[in-house]
């Protein structure tokens, strides 16, 4: 058997395969604080899939005829007891990123297989229907916790996740309602370190 000793250079990209979910809260008015203590995700996420990396491509959910186990039906951002607390500010017209407190803003990321999330398999309520959503539990200063179901959806259609993409959910929170908004942001994560985002080269 023979045997090569020497330097050999090696070069390989690497791609996100997940989408990255984030949540921020946008306050209306002021005077009073607001704690979110749940932010979910609702609906059929398939949960498995295929990787090939031979052709570039990031991750391919399982399709065809699937089971219950091919799915996720719920992600929690918080664990039991876990809440977020911020004084309203309408200034922060960005939005303040939620994370559980005492935990790092680092960690106020979910990483969900991507794909289009399909309806629930029962009606919620004459309001969602089957649709997926998002459910959020607030409260207003020492008020009492309101909970809200608002439909994940892009326009006419089910939320669908690209892998290897980034996603900002932004919860508007005044004194009568709450609602949300999402939006595809840069996927800002340096790997190793180089200054480059998104697609690092690692040399071995």
């Amino acid at each position: 058997v023979g045997s090569y000793e020497g330097t050999t250079t090696v070069t390989f990209r690497m791609k996100h395969l997940l989408s990255r979910v984030g949540f921020k809260l946008q306050t209306v008015g002021s005077g009073t604080s607001v704690t979110i203590s749940e932010v979910s995700l609702h609906g059929k996420f398939v949960n498995n899939g295929t990787v090939n990396l031979s052709n570039g491509t990031a991750i391919t959910p399982k399709s065809g005829t699937l089971d219950a186990e091919d799915y996720t039906t719920s992600y929690s951002l918080l664990a039991a007891g876990e809440t977020f607390t911020i004084a309203s500010d309408p200034s922060a017209t960005d939005g303040t990123p939620i994370f559980a407190s005492g935990k790092s803003e680092a960690d106020r990321y979910m990483m969900i297989m991507p794909g289009t999330v399909a309806d629930n398999d029962q009606a919620v309520d004459e309001v969602i229907g089957n649709t997926p959503y998002i459910q959020v539990t607030y409260q207003l200063g020492e008020g009492t916790p309101q909970t809200k179901k608002l439909p994940l959806v892009d326009g006419d259609a089910n939320w669908n996740f690209a892998a290897g993409t980034a996603y900002e959910f932004i919860f508007k929170v005044s004194i009568s309602a709450i609602e949300f908004t999402g939006e595809v942001v840069d996927w800002d994560e340096d790997i190793n370190g180089d200054t480059f985002v998104n697609e690092d080269d690692y040399i071995d």
